[in-house]
């Protein structure tokens, strides 16, 4: 029998986690979560990380900064490969403050392992067309609804005018 991967095992532990956790006090409710969409959205996260929080944050996406990323874009590629008979296909992107700097490494490494383009928006004035935007694109990608689609979508905001890494 072949091995598991890091990143599957990973995902396992860290799905069952959050599962234990979100019906910790829903015990007879029914849970519906995406656990690879959290996750590779932590991951891309993580790639603007420093210190002890990319250190927290390794530790429960794959316990390594070096594979993390390049397994999921692995992943990523193998899940949007063209198959016979069902249609499934990831779409992530980050929508980010527009007053924000972002670090040109971080947009790269989100675009080509993620394939996550960064789209600028003005969430502290036009939230509301920020947010008609972000629909659109929703349901642009997952054609109108389909349920063939998993989409992560990123948002990025803070009170300080800093860079985003």
């Amino acid at each position: 029998m072949a091995s598991i991967n890091p990143l599957s095992k990973a995902n396992i532990s860290f799905s069952l986690a959050m599962f234990r956790q979100l019906s910790e006090d829903h015990r007879t409710t029914n849970i519906f979560f995406s656990p690879f969409s959290i996750s590779s959205a932590l991951a891309m996260v993580m790639l603007g990380a420093r210190g002890d929080t990319a250190t927290q944050m390794a530790e429960h996406l794959c316990n390594t900064f070096t594979e993390v990323h390049s397994l999921f874009q692995q992943l990523l590629e193998e899940l949007n490969k063209p198959r016979a008979g069902f249609l499934l296909s990831v779409a992530n992107r980050l929508y980010g403050e527009q007053s924000f700097l972002f670090l040109q490494e971080f947009l790269k490494q989100t675009s080509s392992c993620y394939n996550a383009e960064l789209e600028s928006v003005d969430f502290r004035n036009k939230y509301e067309e920020a947010r008609i935007k972000i629909n659109s694109w929703v349901e642009k990608q997952t054609q109108g609804g389909s349920h063939s689609r998993t989409i992560s979508v990123f948002f990025i905001c803070n009170k300080r005018k800093s860079k985003i890494s």
